[in-house]
Order: C-alpha cells, then sequence, then structure tokens
C-alpha cells in the first residue's frame, strides 16, 4: 500500500483550514478523555467513506498504529477541507447514503489524535482517480506554534505528495500514527484480564484489550449476535441492532474483530444465570419522533448493580457514533435515587435534532440548546417510570423471598420437635430449648379448619414433665401457634411473636 519505487511523485506545501488556537490548545491538553476517543473521528470518517473493512494494527513494539480502510477515499479538497482543519459541514452531502446515516464532519479530523502521537501520515487515493496522495502533518510542530500564539495562517502546514498512475479501480486511505506519545505507550503496554472474563470495570483489562473495548463502544459497529440482551428485546433496539448489521462495517483490531461487547443483564454469573425479565430486570423502550427531533434506544435497569461499572448511566449516540461516555447522573437527573443508578443502563441513539447541540470535540453537548433540553425532558420521563419500575420489582422479590424462607421454616416445623424447659442455678428459672423427638406424632399441631391450636399430650416430652413444668409447655406450644399465625408467613416476625409471648408467659410464673 505503498508507492512503486520507480515513480517519482511531486512534492508540495500545502495549507489547510487554519484552526483555532483556543480549540488547538485545548486538544494538545487532551480533550479527549480516552484513547479509544481520540481515534473515534477517523473511524467516523470510514463510516462516511462507506468502507466495509477498516485494519487496525498496533505494532509490537507499540510505537505506531495504522488504520486502513476501504472507503471511497479523500481527494485533495477533501485533505485540505476536511480531514486537517477543524469544524465543517454537519453531514457528508445527504443524511443518509447507502443505507448509512453519515455522521459527517462538524469534528477535528486527524487533530483528534494530537495527545496520542507526534506525527500524522496519510495515502489514500479517491475512487475514479488515478491521482495517489501522501500527507505528512508534523504535529510537534503544529503545537509549539499554538503555544507561542505564532501565525498559523502561514505556518500551519503539511506535506503533500502526489503520483498519478495509481489504478481508477482503486480506493482506500491508510493512515499512520507515528511516534506514540509516551502515556500512549505505556497505556497499551498495561498488564490485566481479557474482555471473556468477569470484571468490575474496564480499567482491569490490558491495554490492548480496554482499546478494543472503548473502541466497540464509541463507534459504529455491530453488537454482538447474542446482545445487548440475553433475552428478546423491544422494537426500537432491535431495528438499531438490524440496521447496524445491514450497514456491513467492520472494524478489525490487529485481526480481531470488534462488536459492541454489551450483554444484559451484566455477566455477573453469581445472579443473573436465575434472572427473570418483569422479576428481575426490565426494558423500557425509548421512542421519539416530530419535526425537529428523533431518537430511539431503551433503558434498562436489573436487580443487582450492574458490571463493569463503565456501563452505569446513559450513552448518547448521534448518529450510531457515542458522544462522550456513560453519564451516571443521565444528564443531570435531580431527583435522589442513591443505589438505584448503579442498577441503570440505557443507550439512546438520535437521528435528529442534537447536531447544532453538539461541541465541537463532538464528546459534550451545549446544554442550553432547546432541543438537547427537550431531549433531556423526555429521557427523564423514561427515567422516572424505570426507577418507579425498579421499587416495584424489589418489593415483588422480597415477596417472593418471604414465603420461600416461611415454606422453609414451616417444613423445620412441622417436623417432629420437642420442647425442653431445664432447671438452672438454684433459683431455678427456665430455659428453653428445641430438639428433635424421634416420634410419629408432633407435640402440637395447628388446627387451622376450627382454628385453633391442638396439643398432642401424648407426645413422649408430657411423659417427662411434672405438672407444673407441663402447663408451661403447653403454653409455649400454643405460643408458637398464636406466632405462626400472627406473622402472616413471616418467619422473622413469627420468632418475635413467640419470644414475647413466651418471656410474658415466663414473667408472670415467676411473679406467681
Amino acid at each position: 500500500m505503498s508507492p512503486k519505487n520507480d515513480v517519482i511523485g511531486t512534492t508540495s506545501t500545502e495549507k489547510p483550514r487554519t484552526p483555532a488556537l483556543r480549540i488547538l490548545s485545548e486538544l494538545s491538553r487532551g480533550t479527549y478523555v480516552s484513547y479509544s476517543r481520540a481515534t473515534k473521528e477517523l473511524l467516523s470518517n470510514a463510516w462516511d467513506a462507506l468502507a466495509t473493512e477498516v485494519q487496525i494494527k498496533i505494532s509490537e513494539d507499540l510505537s505506531e498504529i495504522t488504520i486502513l480502510d476501504d472507503g471511497v477515499g479523500m481527494s485533495e479538497q477533501d485533505i485540505r477541507e476536511r480531514f486537517l482543519r477543524i469544524g465543517g459541514s454537519k453531514t457528508a452531502g445527504e443524511p443518509v447514503r447507502n443505507g448509512r446515516r453519515m455522521i459527517g464532519h462538524k469534528g477535528i479530523g486527524a487533530l483528534s489524535v494530537i495527545n496520542i502521537c507526534r506525527e500524522v501520515r496519510v495515502l489514500t487515493t479517491q475512487q475514479g482517480s488515478n491521482e495517489r496522495m501522501e500527507v505528512s502533518l508534523d504535529i510537534d510542530k503544529v503545537l509549539e506554534l499554538a503555544k507561542q500564539d505564532e501565525d498559523l495562517e502561514s505556518n500551519y502546514v503539511y506535506e503533500l505528495t502526489k503520483w498519478t498512475n495509481e489504478d481508477k479501480s482503486s480506493h482506500y486511505t491508510y493512515i499512520t500514527l507515528r511516534n506514540l506519545t509516551a502515556d500512549m505507550r505505556e497505556f497499551l503496554s498495561k498488564k490485566g484480564v481479557t474482555v471473556d472474563q468477569y470484571i468490575n470495570h474496564v480499567g482491569e483489562l490490558s491495554g490492548i484489550e480496554q482499546l478494543k473495548w472503548e473502541l466497540a463502544m464509541v463507534s459504529p459497529v455491530a453488537y454482538s449476535p447474542t446482545g445487548p440482551f440475553k433475552q428478546s428485546a423491544g422494537r426500537p433496539i432491535e431495528k438499531i441492532k438490524k440496521e447496524l448489521e445491514q450497514a456491513n462495517f467492520i472494524v478489525t483490531v490487529n485481526g480481531e474483530q470488534i462488536l459492541k461487547p454489551l450483554l444484559l443483564p451484566s455477566p455477573d454469573i453469581r445472579y443473573t444465570k436465575k434472572y427473570k425479565k418483569g422479576l428481575d430486570y426490565e426494558i423500557y423502550d425509548v421512542n421519539y419522533s416530530d419535526d425537529d427531533l428523533e431518537f430511539s434506544g431503551y433503558i434498562f435497569s436489573q436487580a443487582t448493580a450492574l458490571m463493569p461499572s463503565d456501563i452505569r448511566g446513559g450513552l448518547i449516540r448521534v448518529n450510531n457514533v457515542a458522544i462522550g461516555k456513560y453519564d451516571i447522573n443521565w444528564m443531570q437527573y435531580q431527583q435522589s435515587m442513591g443505589p438505584r443508578l448503579v442498577l441503570t443502563s440505557g443507550e439512546l441513539y438520535v437521528y435528529r435534532g442534537l447536531e447544532d447541540a453538539l461541541l465541537i470535540d463532538r464528546d459534550r453537548f451545549r446544554e442550553t440548546d432547546k432541543n438537547f433540553k427537550r431531549f433531556r425532558d423526555i429521557v427523564h420521563k423514561v427515567l422516572r417510570e424505570s426507577f418507579g419500575g425498579a421499587t416495584t420489582r424489589s418489593r415483588a422479590r422480597s415477596a417472593i423471598e418471604r414465603e420461600q424462607k416461611a415454606e422453609t421454616f414451616k417444613e423445620k416445623m412441622d417436623s417432629k420437635v420437642a420442647i425442653y424447659l431445664r432447671p438452672t442455678h438454684r433459683r431455678k428459672q427456665l430455659s428453653l430449648a428445641i430438639e428433635k423427638e424421634d416420634k410419629n406424632n408432633p407435640p402440637f399441631y395447628i388446627d387451622s379448619k376450627n382454628g385453633r391450636v391442638v396439643v398432642n399430650e401424648g407426645h413422649g416430652i408430657f411423659r417427662k414433665l411434672k405438672a407444673s413444668e407441663k402447663e408451661i409447655v403447653d403454653a409455649f406450644l400454643i405460643a408458637i401457634g398464636i406466632g405462626r399465625e400472627r406473622a402472616a408467613g413471616d418467619p422473622e416476625r413469627m420468632l418475635q411473636e413467640i419470644f414475647k409471648i413466651v418471656a410474658d408467659l415466663l414473667e408472670a410464673r415467676r411473679s406467681k
């Protein structure tokens, strides 16, 4: 994918549209909060170029990253006006092309990688052209000039080498990020686990695995065949999933295809094998459209904390590309929800209405935008519904747990149990002990039909007691029956009632 050795190209110094010094300064300080977001812009360009395959390769010595796509390629004007400038048109021509929603170029192009490498080289040829071009941008030089407030109109330049022997049927863009920064190399060399292991947060992954995970989350790649839900979901997300699959946009990192790694309920093997939809978790469809605003997606709520913690909150995507990261506070949701926030996740795909609210780094929104405020209000309404549903499901689970405990306790109480009163110390106070008695019938039973407690005086324990002790045992057995009835199936309350009744009986006997 490099120029032929026997062909000499022409090299010139060119100027792109000059970036604003303030924005360039922000980028140099690391506006992008993760390394994957720095390369998101390059994948967005490949998507808009109708690429079907993007190959990302990280060199073994971690000194460079290459990105090769089979899209339509770039012309010299594209390089100058779109790739090496800040800002641009809202869409790349029509909003939908070949079934894909165009992301557009209201972004920062090659400058997105300022904080991860020191040089960007681009080799590209456009479909139907015999020209092949190579562009080189010296990032160190640009940053130094920006730092000194130099006149970038004269100094923000790049080298362009052009050949005219390319096959007109060829089309591709090959980007090389050279001389990766020390921070980027340290990140890529980080040791850790792989994505097929249980993790609390994405930071536990190795550097390269983390890059794969994050790239899959922020870029317009498809979901895994089993995601995002273990069971069938509502119509909005199924429609979104089908659209991404039909887009046929395949991204590989070191030869391995990346897919959105979501699988909900979150893969905590201690719990989710038993999870049931409608009881332990719920999916709330989001689907809205009017003349100014169109979006769809879901809000998901489950009974235990979501893992990894990075997917807690809401993730907004504009034309299939993530804007920022998961926001656990859901766009400043004002009501205090406490622990419920860690139980909730969601993805919102916005197709129309928020383009003007996007800030230049395509990672944040202008919150004063009227469409953004309406969008937030609509999402908050569904969010309130999901929080209310979580409370309802929690109560239902608690009721089931109480019934299960009551049933277990009932089985124990229905077994053959003997209650012995044992004199202790000289004061002859009585203590209570419950032990197994190997007899055919229990010492008492509850006659629910006639509403009474029946004491089986023929039981062995009554033959072992004196008459005075038998009276207390009778009372204790009756206390068990009364406590059981009062508890209405709640084992803890049953024990409390029994102890209260027995304590009163013992106190009354002492006072005689």
